[in-house]
């Protein structure tokens, strides 16, 4: 697990800092360390990976795929986002911390209650993604319907 935990803080760092200096913000990267005006530093770590939500998301996305009923296209598309969901809304919590940590101080955006409550709500986020894009599909995909004989 090591290497994919690994692999997704430098997906998040890097996605972070490219969204962030298109937006206008000055920082650097260096590996999963993000460098911010006054040589401050602000790591992603391995809970900041997106390895958590992934792994939390995917037994509720296959739940929720198997209430959409069948056909089978219609939980396809749920099935395929768990996934991306989990690291945009992991990456939405990196933005914001970055965002929180420039205003307000690294120790303000990363300590307390606070991360955890950014970190419950970006995984809410998810979940609402995945619950809305089943509301979505199960509109567009009609059930099959059996006749009687």
């Amino acid at each position: 697990m090591q290497p994919l935990i690994f692999r997704l803080q430098l997906w998040v760092s890097d996605a972070s800092v490219s969204l962030l200096q298109a937006a206008g913000h000055i920082l650097l990267r260096e590996g999963n360390v993000l460098v911010l005006p006054g040589e401050v530093l602000l790591g992603v770590d391995e809970a900041c990976s997106g390895i958590t939500s992934v792994l939390t998301l995917l037994p509720l996305g296959l739940v929720i795929a198997h209430l959409m009923g069948k056909p089978f296209g219609r939980q396809v598309p749920v099935l395929l986002a768990i996934v991306p969901v989990a690291m945009l809304g992991n990456l939405l919590r990196v933005l914001i911390t970055v965002a929180l940590a420039e205003s307000r101080g690294v120790a303000f955006a990363t300590g307390g209650s606070l991360h955890t409550a950014l970190g419950l709500s970006t995984y809410l986020f998810a979940t609402a993604a995945l619950l809305g894009l089943a509301a979505l599909f199960r509109k567009k995909v009609p059930r099959k319907t059996t006749r009687a004989t």
